[in-house]
């Protein structure tokens, strides 16, 4: 088999060419005194013939000269990137992928629990726990830990400084002014620390607590690996939280509930905090239910709420109303900032069923100001008369109310599933 031709270096060519016509210019004054030909003539047919010399041993042994040419040989091409090579490109995307895939796949409390312990072990912490309590500041339990016994002695939700803040916390050493009092009062040798909080339906409720050697803070993968794993754990941790009154979660999702929505709008309203409510609704859910099956549409109700949960901010609540419709309250945040966040959200809910796992749908939401209505009920049927006209619009939009939505809702009245 031929093998590919090197590079041509066209300076080489060039000289290769000019070497060649000098040498038939040459023969050609040689020739001239032994016959009656005209010099030119010569000269010409000489060059023609070094020319062609040249292009026929080219051509005979496929060869091009190869030389350190003046355009440098590009490099080879990267390999393909894998899904593994995708943790160099963004810290923690591949786990985060097989950790909410792993989770959308248990179908009990014993099997979730088992992918809680697993996927805390693969974090990249030395020794981690996962500790959930409740609303009413009931005491903190250990869901999921890589040790045998408990680290963290923290007694209740409002005990604990990162829950208490709702923000991640990296301790370098425990006998530090600024260290958390749960770690200095531990007994044995200094350490480090990570608490990062656990939101459930908008309210922090638990902390995934690791600790490392002093002077060892956890690299960029690590820490975004374990900040990831408390917000997939997020949403699926509503059965081991310790809730004395009514069920405020659902069971599907883990988001709060509709009457547990309600209660933070009053909330809200008596203290006088402005804030947009949007409702939401997964497009054609019916047909989903119909061509998959019911328990390809609960997943789809299920990667929805997480995509809501992921994508909007930890202070704003998010709600399941019922069935595919969701109930999202955003305190002190205009319509406009809300309409630009719910526009990330389909886009990140595109980019989720890019994965292939579920069957496509898409979502169209309605938004509304709490000064548009003087009740809860008129707030949320503001709010949904919004998504009504997003749903004659063709679906998969986002629709602030106002006084041309309803002159645009009324004139047609043919809405769309």
């Amino acid at each position: 088999m031929d093998q590919p031709l090197p590079r041509v270096s066209l300076r080489r060519v060039a000289a290769l060419v000019s070497v060649a016509a000098v040498d038939g210019a040459l023969l050609g004054w040689a020739l001239a005194p032994m016959t009656t030909t005209p010099v030119s003539e010569f000269l010409r047919l000489g060059t023609v013939g070094a020319m062609t010399a040249l292009g026929t041993w080219l051509l005979l042994s496929r060869r091009v000269i190869a030389t350190t040419s003046d355009t440098p040989t590009p490099a080879p091409l990267p390999a393909p990137t894998t899904e593994d090579d995708s943790e160099d490109l963004e810290p923690g995307l591949a786990f985060s992928g097989r950790l909410a895939r792993a989770l959308d796949r248990t179908t009990s409390t014993t099997e979730l629990k088992a992918v809680l312990d697993d996927a805390l072990g693969r974090t990249g912490a030395p020794a981690a726990e996962l500790l959930v309590g409740g609303q009413t500041g009931d005491k903190l339990e250990s869901v999921a830990c890589t040790g045998p016994d408990r680290m963290c002695p923290v007694g209740s939700t409002h005990d604990c400084p990162a829950i208490y803040h709702g923000r991640t916390l990296v301790q370098d050493h425990s006998d530090e002014i600024d260290a958390c009092p749960h770690l200095r009062s531990r007994d044995g040798d200094p350490r480090a620390a990570v608490c990062v909080p656990v939101f459930v339906g908008g309210t922090a409720l638990g902390v995934v607590h690791a600790v490392d050697e002093v002077g060892t803070r956890p690299d960029t993968k690590t820490l975004a690996q374990i900040e990831s794993y408390a917000t997939h754990a997020g949403p699926r941790v509503s059965p081991f939280l310790n809730n004395t009154g009514d069920d405020i979660f659902d069971p599907l999702t883990g988001l709060i509930n509709r009457t547990s929505a309600e209660n933070h709008i009053r909330l809200l309203v008596e203290q006088l905090t402005p804030f947009t409510v949007a409702v939401a609704d997964i497009d054609a859910m019916s047909a989903i239910n119909e061509d998959y099956g019911h328990e390809v549409g609960d997943r789809a109700i299920r990667l929805f709420a997480e995509v809501l949960r992921h994508t909007l901010r930890p202070d704003d609540v998010v709600a399941r109303y019922g069935g595919e419709d969701f109930v999202m309250l955003f305190p002190n945040t205009s319509t406009l900032d809300v309409s630009s966040a719910l526009e990330r959200v389909r886009e990140h809910l595109t980019l989720r069923l890019t994965e292939g796992d579920i069957a496509p749908f898409t979502a169209s939401f309605g938004v509304a100001d709490s000064n548009q209505a003087d009740n809860i009920e008129e707030l949320i049927l503001t709010a949904d008369d919004a998504l009504l006209l997003a749903k004659q619009r063709g679906r998969n939009r986002v629709v602030i109310a106002g006084e041309e939505t309803y002159r645009e809702l009324f004139e047609d009245q043919t809405g769309l599933p």
